[in-house]
């Protein structure tokens, strides 16, 4: 487990830092406890490589699903970039300008109202998954044999507002800016 916790500290802790300078690095701050159990799960020998001409059906499923997703992500990105002023927060040195004015023709507002729709269900499926695969579905499991559900629910719990406190105290996360 210490690999674990060394990667989504170590390198969670990195990125929540470098968000100052962009809102994409706590977007791979997400991930960061999905790749340490991903490691671990490694280290531990429990994620074998598929030999060649396996069954690849449901790397096919996953390829098919994220597809579409990704298409939304980056498409809302993009439309960000051109129609979206720059973060009053983010420091002089780094600010982005940039190439339309904030005041968007009215068409452009009608064709961003789909990905405004789609961008809670797109941060919820992709964004926020790499979390809940290293904290609810590597941790949870591996503490609960120790101490149970409950108390392991607690711990994790715990865990995982500790693991959130860089981006609180540098960019105010989900709480407005400190």
């Amino acid at each position: 487990m210490i690999l674990f916790f060394l990667t989504a500290f170590g390198l969670g802790w990195l990125f929540q830092l470098l968000a100052v300078y962009s809102p994409f690095w706590l977007a791979a701050t997400m991930w960061t406890p999905a790749l340490g159990a991903l490691l671990e799960l490694k280290r531990e020998g429990r994620l074998k490589p598929r030999p060649l001409g396996g069954d690849w059906r449901g790397l096919k499923t996953l390829y098919k699903a994220t597809v579409p997703a990704a298409f939304w992500v980056a498409l809302s990105c993009l439309m960000s970039f051109f129609f979206v002023g720059p973060n009053p927060y983010t420091p002089p040195t780094v600010r982005v300008y940039f190439l339309v004015p904030v005041e968007a023709p009215g068409w452009v507002v009608y064709a961003a109202l789909p990905l405004a729709l789609a961008a809670p269900f797109i941060n919820a499926l992709i964004v926020t998954f790499g979390e809940e695969f290293g904290w609810r579905g590597y941790l949870l499991p591996k503490l609960a044999r120790r101490m149970g559900w409950i108390w392991a629910s607690a711990v994790v719990g715990v865990v995982w507002g500790v693991w959130h406190t860089p981006a609180i105290l540098v960019v105010g996360h989900n709480y407005g800016r400190p």
